[in-house]
């Protein structure tokens, strides 16, 4: 099983730049680069919950799972 990240595709249909979801999470650019990108394994609760907050989103929508 493995699991993704939409972040990529979350940015594209809200139309955020990285750097605006940077002002909007307190996340840096660098840490949303690497998620988007799949670079990043394993992301924390609190980053989950910060971008959860910033797309309106549920985790269904934020992760998806392939086998």
């Amino acid at each position: 099983m493995k699991v993704e990240i939409n972040l990529w595709e979350l940015m594209w249909q809200s139309k955020m730049t990285a750097i605006r979801l940077s002002k909007v999470t307190w996340l840096t650019p660098v840490q949303i680069s690497h998620i988007k990108n799949g670079k990043t394994t394993k992301i924390g609760l609190d980053t989950m919950a910060k971008l959860l907050e910033a797309f309106e989103c549920t985790p269904n929508e934020l992760l998806k799972i392939t086998k």
